[in-house]
Parts: C-alpha cells; structure tokens; sequence
C-alpha cells in the first residue's frame, strides 16, 4: 500500500495504537528541545521522576526566549538549567547562541526522526522531512524519560505545491496564503504535508519558514520531504552525512488535498490581531507602523534579514519608526557582519553600462584595446549610479619583452585599479590598487599571504584548479576576506600567440595591413559535439578561446559562504546587456538565499561547475 511522508514518519516510530484518524497512538521520540521559558518545568518534572539519565538519542535546552537580565530571576534560571542539563545529559545552549529553531535545524536536524519540543514551533524541523511536535513541558519530560508520546492520529492534508514564486514573494507567502484560506483552526488535527514540483525552487531555509508558522493553522505538524534541498543545506553546515532521503510514495494518497500555485501568489501581510486576518500587501501599503521587527523563529534565514538591508540600502528610517534588527543566530550575525561583496569582469561597452546601471561595486573592464580604456573609465565616473561603484582595468594576461607600452596605456586609464595577471603586472603597477587574477594560481594561504603582504595586493581570485572542498579548506585557512571566488564564467580554454582573423579573414600579415577585421567580426570554433566556442582577440594581436557555455558554481554558493566567503565575481564574454542584467540579479537573489544553485542554474541556462572540472568538486 502506498504511503504519504507523514504516515511513513509515523510507523517507523509508532509505538502504540493504529494508524487511523482519530485513534489513539504513541510515538517514540528520537529528540527532545526545550527553551527556557518552558525548560524549567521540564526539568522540575525530571527530577520528580527521580531520572537518572534522559533516554532520548538526544536532547537540548536552549536559552533563547529570557536573555533580559534586570534582576536575578532570569540568569538564576539559566544557572539553574545549566546545572540540569549536566545532571541529565543534556546539551546545553546558552543565551547569545541563537533561537532555537533554525539552530537545531543546522546543528541536529536529522531526516527520518522524531522530535517533540515545548514550544509550540518546534514543527519547525519538518522542514528537514523529520517528524516535529509541539508539546506541553511535561509530555516532553516523560518523553525525555522513554514514555511515547500520546495523540490522537492526525489526518494527513496533502498541499501541492505548483509553479515558481515570482520576485518579490517569499516563502512566508506561502503559509500567509495556506492562513488566508484556512484560518487559524484550519490545520487542527492534522498534518500537513507539501509535495510537488514547486517544491525544487524552495530552499530548506524557505521550509523551514512554512512548517515553523504551521502552528498558526493550528497543525499537528508539518512535513516536508528530505530531497536535494536538504541534502545541500545539511552538506552546507558539514553534516551529509545526517542526510537519509525520505519521501512519499509516488502514488501516496491523502486525507484532505489542496493546491497552490506559486506563481500566482503576491505579497501578503497579516494584520492585527489575528495571523489569519490576511491580506495583499498592496491593500495596505503607505498605512503608518511604530514598530518593524526583523528575526525570529519564523524569518531565521540570511536571506530575510538581506532583503531587508537591499530594501534600506541607502535610505534612512523614518524617525517615527522602531526598526529591530535581531540575528537568530551567532553565525549569521558574523554573516551579516561580513556584507557580501559581488563584482564582474565585463568585455564590451554595453555590458559596462549594463553592470553601472545594475549598481555593482567592482566592475573590472577587459577590453581587446586598452587604448580604450580611458574613454571608459572617464563614461563610467559620469555615468556610475553610486559613489561607492568603482572600476578596474585587466592589462594582457600574457606581457612579452618590449610591452610596456601597453601596459603603459592601460595604466594612463588612471582607473581606480588594476587586475593583474603575472609578475610583470605586479612590477609595473606596484603602489597602486590592484587585485590579483586567477591567473596568480594562488591555491593556498601561503600563497596568498605572500601576494598580499609582499606585493600589496587587496585581494586574489582563487585558483581555478580547486574543486569545491579545497576551496573551503582554503577559505579556512586564511582570512576569507582575502580570496575573491569566480561565480560565474566562460572558461578560458586556450591562449595563442597568433591572430586567427588576420589568417583566415584578411589577406594581410599583421596588424598594419590586416584591416582589423576583430574589430568587425566574430568568429567560433565548432567542435566535435557541435558546441560553439567564443574566440577573442588580445591585445599585442593575440587570440583565447574561451568555452561557448557558461559555467556556474552556484550550487556550491551557501557552502563557500558558510566558510566565509564574501566576495564573488561573475565575468562574463558576449552576453548582450539584458542578459548581464538578468544574471546580476538572479546571483543577487542567490547569495541573498531567494533562490537555489540548481534554479539558478537552469533558469540562465548554464553548466553547473566550479573550476576546471566538475569530477573533483563532487570528490567527498
């Protein structure tokens, strides 16, 4: 017979009773949480049950909800639960670490288990496929001592998700809408369970979002299956191996059904004073508020609090207004600490004014004549949207004996720095700005340290030749704020001293009687698969052939971050400047965690590697 996710969660764990809606059954429970404001109880009650060592395969109290130390109460009662957790084998986490959902989500969450917590937002784990209740403190407490926990069986309510979510509208849409429809008593015994092909654009962080608030519907719980989302959010906190995939059968059936399409949704807001008093946001947009809060169980992800701070970037809040910033946790507070950093390396005109219009930082300008890049660097200082937006110059990758004059007109740009590319660069243009290309092959931290420290170098791009898990070896290694990552890129494949359009599309001999016809023409080499590879012209009449597809490590973006990575580069070769437009904005809502590797990816149309070859990032 088949099974949906949340009747498989029940048997494997089912310790009384038969599973029939409305019947009474027990659960084994594989994790207990508890928090300080209902932690206390739990702890009393273990004591009274004369305890000697909690019987759970793991249990940890969190201190997130009492940190306010006005008077001795509150620090008394961590003391007091510290000294309990030693007692009874507990994990014990103090105030500062975090709230305790989106925590134990990346430190213990497990696909496959159970967890009862006393707090009502415990469901939050099913966003990792686990089976997550919230409880009154003294089930739990007789949970913690190897007592099932007793229900009645829930009814299964199987919502399936279709369609992307369009910009602007977050996952916190999605369970606004699930309350619009349903209500606060919607979910009343009953576990939700999301499946469907809207599914693969949902990062674990965005379930996370919407099984915490199915305690508003008034839920049991809510499941999510363990797929490649979790796989990727687990492999990001360095804990693959806790991964087991759980999913519902193909054909499973469901008590209740509904369905939402993600691409119809909008922004939604719930107003007071109830969560399911909602509305579209365009209802009550301009109303006046005294307060905006930002950090809790139910926006515990980078990408919430960095949406907020795109919103705000270069405004002010209104004096009349409260705004509370409160990271959920120490890790991402030290992420937000570290503003991530995106640059691009662009070829052409109109992809400079491509990335100056799209408000980018760093943009790096590779063009085939550096004579050019005077009168570039002079538009983009008339043109630049910000002040902040400040522009590079790439000199040849490859400088031959009697060059400098070319090095000399790349500098007579008078940008506001340089990328170099081998140890000519670092001689000529030493004392001014510079970074260091990839071209450096700075592979380790000694490296690194040397180009920074010896050469005055303010960042170098990482080896090209590292696969992912070198990468992050590298990041900790060093100070990540030290190594700028390639995002995005057409992979240079091979460099030659000879001009291929001098040969075969002008009868000339070199460039004083060739015509230039790399100024007019384009040509690509074909090869035996049919793929189309871009060849361009250097300057001193050289030639590169770069690979015809674009290549992405977007996958391996919230991994690099995780290790601490903050600056990242996306060059690009003939994209025409809708193009450019499109992929600065979708790497923008990558890193900002809107959107995953794998949608990225596909919706640009990329190959999704890092490096030289994908076979060696995927070595584990």
């Amino acid at each position: 017979m088949a099974c949906n996710l949340a009747q498989k969660l029940i048997r494997t764990h089912l310790a009384e009773g038969e599973m029939r809606p409305g019947t009474p059954i027990g659960l084994r429970i594989d994790q207990t949480l508890t928090q300080d404001a209902t932690g206390t109880l739990v702890m009393l009650a273990l004591e009274a049950l004369d305890l000697d060592r909690v019987r759970t395969g793991l249990s940890v109290q969190y201190v997130d909800h009492n940190l306010i130390q006005a008077d001795h109460r509150n620090p008394d009662d961590h003391l007091f639960l510290e000294s309990a957790c030693r007692r009874f084998g507990i994990l014990y986490s103090g105030p500062g670490n975090g709230v305790s959902h989106p925590v134990h989500m990346q430190r213990f969450g497990r696909p496959g288990q159970s967890l009862l917590g006393s707090d009502s937002h415990s469901c939050a784990a099913g966003a990792l496929g686990m089976l997550a209740i919230g409880a009154g403190g003294l089930d739990v407490a007789m949970a913690m001592a190897g007592e099932p926990y007793r229900i009645a069986m829930p009814e299964v309510w199987g919502i399936e998700l279709t369609g992307r979510l369009p910009d602007w509208v977050s996952a916190k849409d999605v369970i606004l809408e699930m309350l619009r429809r349903h209500g606060v008593d919607g979910g009343t015994g009953r576990i939700i369970e999301y499946h469907g092909p809207g599914l693969d654009g949902l990062s674990a962080m965005d379930r996370h979002v919407i099984a915490n608030m199915g305690a508003e519907l008034g839920a049991t719980t809510t499941v999510f299956p363990a797929d490649d989302a979790v796989r990727r959010f687990l492999a990001a906190e360095g804990r693959e191996a806790a991964f087991d995939p759980v999913a519902a059968d193909p054909d499973a059936g469901y008590d209740v059904t509904d369905r939402i399409d993600l691409s119809e949704l909008e922004p939604l807001i719930a107003r007071p004073s109830s969560p399911g008093n909602v509305v579209p946001v365009r209802e009550v947009a301009g109303a006046p508020i005294y307060q905006a809060y930002i950090g809790s169980s139910a926006n515990p992800g980078y990408r919430d609090f960095a949406v907020a701070a795109a919103i705000l970037k270069g405004r002010q809040v209104d004096p009349t207004v409260s705004l509370d910033v409160n990271p959920t946790s120490r890790r991402l507070l030290v992420s937000l600490a570290q503003a991530d950093h995106l640059s691009t390396l662009i070829r052409t005109r109109p992809q400079l004014t491509a990335a100056t219009q799209a408000g980018i930082e760093t943009i790096y300008c590779e063009f085939e004549n550096p004579a050019t890049y005077k009168d570039a660097v002079d538009w983009f200082r008339a043109n630049r949207v910000k002040d902040s937006q400040t522009i590079w110059v790439a000199p040849p990758r490859i400088t031959k004996p009697l060059e400098n004059y070319i090095l000399e007109q790349v500098k007579r740009s008078q940008a506001d720095g340089y990328l170099v590319r081998n140890y000519d660069h670092l001689a000529y243009f030493a004392g001014l700005r510079c970074m260091g290309d990839f071209s450096l092959n700075v592979a380790n931290a000694l490296t690194a340290d040397y180009f920074l420290k010896r050469c005055g170098l303010e960042r170098v791009t990482a080896s090209y030749d590292l696969n992912a898990d070198q990468l992050v070896d590298l990041l900790r290694s060093a100070p990540p704020e030290w190594f700028e990552i390639t995002l995005h890129q057409h992979m240079p494949m091979f460099h030659m001293e000879h001009c291929v359009f001098c040969a075969f599309l002008s009868d000339g001999k070199d460039f004083r009687d060739c015509g230039r016809p790399c100024e007019s023409q384009s040509v690509k080499l074909r090869d035996r698969v049919g793929t189309e590879h871009v060849l361009i012209a250097d300057a001193g009449c050289r030639n590169t052939v770069f690979n015809g597809v674009a290549q992405t490590g977007a996958e391996y973006a919230q991994r690099l971050m995780q290790a601490g990575a903050r600056c990242f580069r996306l060059e690009f070769l003939n994209e025409s400047p809708e193009q450019v437009e499109r992929a600065i904005a979708q790497y923008r809502q990558l890193l900002a965690g809107d959107i995953s590797g794998q949608t990225l990816w596909r919706s640009l149309q990329v190959q999704s590697k890092l490096g030289v070859t994908r076979g060696p990032l995927d070595a584990r």
